[in-house]
């Protein structure tokens, strides 16, 4: 994915100005940035939901004009849908299109397989912890077959165990389906035990105010330096 210059208001208020990186195939990019400054409505514009005020977001090459199949969301509330049960939530996107049933089930019960949750299929939304509804909401988006995924603060809600497996998780899926991942997170230890790449934004307008590579390893002095150099980009 490519950001050209893009800019966006709301009621007249610049959100963003002049926003430009690309996010190379098969990555892991993470988008952190203090509360309040936009990262969610950048989100939003990467998945085709908002349309820029000025320049343009293109996919392989081409813009984005609004949302597509190729790229799949988790949003921070799940957007679940209590009435249906697990498999259900899984499969709702597949029902959108002329696959047959059987083949609907099929895939929306790998999914749950692939997330740990083959044997709760046909539990109700509300008998599953937190760690559980993300996983749902993981593998429901997962089911239609992705390129590129989003997450907008995907572990924000969970506690610290559960977000460290969580992740962890999250990380060999996308590595086995080779995935473009973009995570948008305020956490900056979050993003770099995850990531292979930071982008920091901040300011009114938000802009763009650093772009690390995360280094790869176990050496705890060079990581803690990492976060250091993002904290004061977004500090």
């Amino acid at each position: 994915m490519e950001c050209e210059h893009v800019g966006f208001e709301y009621q007249r208020r610049p959100i963003f100005q002049d926003l430009s990186f690309t996010v190379e195939q098969g990555s892991w990019s993470s988008i952190v940035g203090p509360s309040g400054i936009g990262k969610t409505t950048l989100l939003y514009l990467l998945a085709g939901f908002l349309k820029p005020t000025r320049g343009q977001i293109l996919e392989s090459g081409s813009p984005i004009v609004g949302p597509g199949v190729s790229r799949g969301v988790v949003l921070q509330d799940l957007a679940l849908f209590p009435w249906l049960n697990v498999l259900g939530n899984v499969s709702f996107g597949l029902d959108m299109t002329n696959m047959p049933r059987d083949q609907k089930i099929a895939r929306a019960m790998a999914n749950l397989a692939m997330v740990g949750l083959a044997d709760h299929a046909h539990d109700r939304i509300d008998q599953l912890s937190g760690g559980m509804r993300q996983r749902v909401a993981l593998a429901r988006t997962l089911a239609i077959g992705p390129r590129i995924l989003l997450l907008d603060e995907a572990f924000s809600a969970l506690d610290a165990n559960t977000r460290s497996i969580l992740s962890i998780e999250l990380r060999s899926i996308h590595e086995r389906q080779h995935l473009t991942t973009i995570l948008i997170t305020h956490s900056i230890d979050e993003a770099l035990a995850v990531s292979d790449r930071v982008i920091a934004i901040n300011g009114h307008p938000a802009e763009i105010r650093g772009d690390l590579t995360v280094p790869r390893g176990e050496d705890r002095a060079l990581l803690q330096s990492c976060h250091d150099t993002v904290l004061s980009w977004i500090a």
